[in-house]
Formats: C-alpha cells, sequence, structure tokens
C-alpha cells in the first residue's frame, strides 16, 4: 500500500530483513534514510533517500499527517516497501532539550541476570521531570557492584556484569531527554506509516558514533552539530558519553537575523546567505556583503559562547581532557569564518567530520545521521 517498488540498490537484492536497520534523521529541513546490514563485522549501505521537510512545531496532532507522508516517502527514496521493513529501525530527532548523568540502584540474589540490568537502567531512569518533558533514550556509561566507589575520573566501571556475583548492582547511565509531545507525534506517524516497532534518539549522537573513532572517544572529543534549527553538542570522555545539551541556533537563526539586519524577507535572506557563503573570497566585498560578513561574525560569536558555557558546565577543566579536540558537523558547520573563530577561541584541535567507515565513500556526508543510526544504534 505505501511503498510499491525497491530502487535499484535493493530490488535485486535478497537480503534478509533480519539482518537490515534502519535510520531515519527527522530533522528541521529535511528528512533522511539509510539502510544498511551489519553481518559478521562488515558493514554495508544498501540505499539511502532524503526528502524536503519543513519541520515540526509539535503542537498537537495537525503534524502526524505531514511527518508521515514525509516518513513514507523518504523509504520510498531509500529503496524499501512495507514488507520489506528491517527489524531494526531506529528514528533519530534534532531537538534533545538536554542530557543528565543518573544512577539507578537494585538488589539482585546470587548472579546478575540480564533482567537485573534492564531494571537497574529502568531505575536511573526515574527523575523528576516537566509534565511535557519524557526521557527519549537511557545510554549507559558503567555497572558498579556492592558499594563500590562512584564513578571514578576516568571510568573504570564494569561494562558487563552480566554473571558477576554480588547483592548490589548500579547502572551508571546519561538520559536524553526530550519533549513529549515530539515524542508521541513521531511514534504515532511511524505507527501510521507501517513501522510498529522503531526505537527514537537524538540524531547528533548518531552522528558522533559516525564521526568520532573510538580513539577519539577515549582520548576525549566534542562534537558540534550545527543543522537548521539547533546546535548540539555531545561530550565523550574515556570512551564514555558523558554531556550532551542543545541550543535553538542553526542556519534558520542566521537567514532571520539577514533579514532583519537587512529588511529583507527570509526567502531573499537565505539567498543572500548562500551566495555571500559562495562568494566570501571574491575581495573586495560590496557594502551589503561586508554588513553580512559583520553580522555573522557577530553571531558565530553567540554560538561559541554557547560552546563554551556547556563545556563549563559538563566539568570546569573539560578543554583539558579534549585530547581529540573539536568535530565540527552539520549543514550550518560549514559557514565560512567558522572553522577559524571556533579554533582561535578555544585553542583546542578543530576539523570537520568525515565518515569513519569505508563503507560509507559513496555516501554524502548530510546522510552522517541516518547513517548512524543505521550501523550504530541498532533498535533495543
Amino acid at each position: 500500500m505505501f511503498w510499491s517498488k525497491f530502487t535499484t540498490s535493493i530490488r535485486d537484492t535478497l537480503w534478509p530483513t533480519a539482518s537490515m536497520a534502519l535510520g531515519i534523521d527527522i530533522g528541521t529541513t529535511k528528512i533522511c534514510a539509510v539502510v544498511a546490514r551489519s553481518e559478521n563485522g562488515s558493514n554495508k549501505i544498501l540505499g539511502f533517500g532524503s526528502v524536503p521537510f519543513n519541520g515540526c512545531k509539535w503542537s498537537g496532532d495537525n503534524n502526524i499527517p505531514d511527518v508521515q507522508q514525509a516518513i513514507i516517502e523518504v523509504c520510498k527514496q531509500s529503496g524499501l516497501r512495507k514488507c520489506s521493513m528491517p527489524k531494526s529501525v531506529v528514528i533519530g530527532v534534532s531537538e534533545i532539550n538536554c542530557g543528565c548523568n543518573t544512577v539507578g540502584i537494585v538488589p539482585f540474589t546470587n548472579k546478575v541476570t540480564k533482567a537485573d540490568m534492564h531494571r537497574s537502567l529502568q531505575a536511573s531512569a526515574v527523575i523528576r521531570l516537566p509534565d511535557d518533558m519524557s526521557v527519549l533514550d537511557i545510554l549507559v556509561q558503567e555497572y558498579k557492584i556492592d558499594f563500590q566507589d562512584g564513578v571514578t575520573e576516568d571510568l573504570t566501571g564494569i561494562a558487563n556484569p552480566l554473571g558477576m556475583s554480588g547483592k548490589r548492582l548500579e547502572a551508571w547511565s546519561h538520559l536524553l531527554v526530550g519533549r513529549r509531545d515530539m515524542l508521541e507525534v513521531v511514534t504515532s506517524a511511524c505507527k501510521l506509516s507501517g513501522i510498529n516497532k522503531h526505537q527514537i534518539t537524538s540524531s547528533s549522537l548518531a552522528s558522533a558514533k559516525t564521526l568520532l573513532s573510538t580513539d577519539d572517544m577515549k582520548q576525549g572529543a566534542c562534537l558540534l552539530d550545527i543543522g537548521g534549527e539547533y546546535a548540539s553538542v555531545i561530550i565523550y570522555k574515556f570512551g564514555q558519553l558523558v554531556y550532551t545539551a542543545s541550543m535553538p541556533w542553526g542556519g534558520n537563526y542566521m537567514t532571520s537575523c539577514i533579514a532583519l539586519r537587512l529588511s529583507v524577507d527570509r526567502i531573499d535572506a537565505e539567498k543572500l546567505k548562500i551566495a555571500f557563503s559562495e562568494r566570501l573570497a571574491i575581495n573586495p566585498m560590496d557594502e551589503q556583503e561586508m554588513i553580512i560578513a559583520a553580522l555573522l561574525a557577530e553571531k558565530l560569536e553567540e554560538l561559541c559562547d554557547f560552546l563554551d558555557s556547556e563545556l563549563l558546565k559538563s566539568e570546569p577543566n573539560v578543554k583539558d581532557d579534549l585530547k581529540a579536540g573539536i568535530v565540527l558537523t552539520g549543514g550550518t558547520s560549514r559557514l565560512p569564518g567558522l572553522f577559524e573563530i571556533v579554533a582561535n577561541r578555544f585553542n583546542l584541535p578543530v576539523r570537520m567530520g568525515v565518515f569513519q567507515e569505508p563503507c560509507m565513500a559513496n555516501v554524502p556526508l548530510e546522510y552522517v545521521s541516518a547513517a548512524g543510526l543505521a550501523l550504530y544504534m541498532p533498535q533495543k
């Protein structure tokens, strides 16, 4: 009913759906999907696609049909049909309000079971939240057994306590928190699209899984993901996720600032922003371009202020632990001058994010989040 034909990338293959994974990245300007297969330690991209999307305000049920139709269309573009839906479907959203580190404690008898581990994780998610907020995802940092010290500086806890003896199990985790109405819209749209089983998590976290190597995460790294509507910060130390945050700063914000400063409509402001980015190397600049350049420098300093404040919130001296530096990604990260301003402001190594996996050599970078959702964040 929904998806009538495979695209060439999948139509002529007979991959079992149990070994396939679908990642759908719901952004504010487009929705991207990647179909992947992981088997015997080898990853393969089977198909990908994207459709324009004007974003959601997440206000009631009015947005559900729009999100549903966009999901159906992007699955067509990536080569899926309803009868071939992969076993693992992970949805990424860009609007993650905050993250926090918590601990859940449960008693157990003799040896740790999978049920004990699940109970401890669920216990770590029992926190007080505003009525309009909900826990989006629970990400394990480490486990402790029987009154071990709390999380140490180097997070030297137990990765997998299954089968270990004791009486008291602690699960140290990082919670992703998002708006309840956003989760309800996405969940309803997925079910109407034929996706009954799925998981929702952070698109920026999926990008971090794709762009940061294991060594980066161990050495300490900060991912700054700047999209159309939001800028997100993801911080790893000693191989573990320790901090997440986001703010409403993105390409659309820059467009609005240009429109206000030059007294033009948003369509013209977007054209001016793109034209300025493409003509930056041409000198001298005319008066209008000089205004845009000054405005851009001002707003990029605002972004750096946000990043600086979030680094301090995560830990006062966290900059000393970011040996792998800051990695930039997202469509708005290509704004002229951003790389230089961030490098000068923080005195840390700065680089643009690139795919780590050879299987993504022919995949455009705009699919970084969807690829991470499909390859590195299997449905729980």
